[in-house]
């Protein structure tokens, strides 16, 4: 249920803030955005007392996010009807709460167009991509549909990259996976014009 699904990730973040009071009594420093990855962060990134604050990086709350709403939206719309735009927000929630609500109202073009501009998202690169999300930033990836057409969101989830591709949570039509490659989520032919964006 919902309420199982946050109460998981709550108890990860509590799990989260006592790792870190642990670790800095013990004086151990550095952390997991240290490491590389084109700037995945510094030694902070994930020193926070309150990990429901939106700048602690936590990558299982990221994995445990796309789990929850995997399971939301098959439930909510089986596991056929093309809901990525819903997926994507919903998992924004529920890593950073249900007053989260800038991605609302939005269909996949219009997602991508709030990225673009918006100052709180960062265009990367591909290659950066699963770096960014390894260390517990949201990233997000989509294409717009230069006809008006439907375009395609995704979450890049943590994980290893597949044949040169990021992995991403996908709940678009006919897909429900917490984490493939993202090529198998875009049309070959569209692929190569898939943006990629974190939330700082």
């Amino acid at each position: 249920s919902d309420a199982h699904n946050i109460d998981r990730l709550q108890a990860l973040k509590n799990e989260r803030r006592e790792a870190n009071k642990r670790r800095r009594s013990s004086g151990h420093g550095g952390g997991l955005g240290s490491g590389g990855g084109g700037g995945g962060g510094g030694d902070d990134d994930d020193d926070c007392d309150d990990c429901s604050n939106w700048q602690c990086r936590c990558p299982e709350l990221i994995t445990a996010a796309a789990s929850a709403t995997v399971a939301a939206m098959t439930a909510a719309y089986g596991s056929e009807k093309a809901v990525c735009n819903f997926g994507v927000q919903y998992a924004f929630k529920q890593v950073f709460g249900q007053s989260a609500t800038s991605l609302d109202n939005k269909r996949a073009n219009q997602l991508i167009t709030h990225w673009r501009n918006s100052s709180d998202w960062q265009p990367i690169s591909k290659s950066d991509a699963q770096a960014f999300a390894n260390v517990g930033y949201f990233v997000v990836a989509g294409w717009q549909n230069p006809s008006g057409g439907s375009g395609h969101v995704v979450l890049i989830v943590p994980g290893t990259m597949v044949n040169g591709w990021p992995v991403c949570m996908d709940t678009g039509g006919g897909k429900r996976y917490p984490s493939q490659g993202v090529n198998y989520s875009f049309n070959k032919d569209i692929s190569n014009n898939v943006e990629y964006f974190k939330f700082d």
